[in-house]
């Protein structure tokens, strides 16, 4: 019994400390030998940075955000499976789609900001 708690601990202890090892820099951004996944991470994480801002501001609604929340995890999702599929990377194809799903998250987000003028 107590040697099935030291190695459930271990494990844990260990499944832990496996994302500080492989991302010692602390960058949830970026993962190594990852360009277009590390691409995609920084530019989801600027347009998260840009609705916050706007929110804040008073430029988007409670309403709009909620909208452009659901649409991030939606593209998140997608990235994740896409990887799932490809061992942890981005083919050219999926990067593009991505970037094509972020691109016109990026034109709501100008759309509703002129919405609310």
């Amino acid at each position: 019994m107590q040697i099935a708690k030291l190695v459930l601990t271990g494990t844990l202890l260990l499944s832990l400390a496996v994302p500080v090892l492989a991302n010692p820099a602390g960058n949830p951004t970026h993962i190594p030998h990852h360009p277009r996944v590390n691409q995609v991470n920084k530019r989801f994480a600027r347009q998260n940075k840009r609705e916050n801002r706007n929110e804040k501001s008073g430029l988007l609604t409670r309403k709009q955000r909620h909208t452009l929340n659901h649409q991030d995890h939606g593209l998140k999702s997608e990235e994740h499976t896409m990887r799932k599929d490809d061992h942890g990377h981005l083919t050219k194809a999926d990067h593009k789609a991505l970037n094509q799903g972020l691109h016109h998250q990026s034109k709501e987000i100008k759309h509703d900001r002129k919405e609310d003028k």
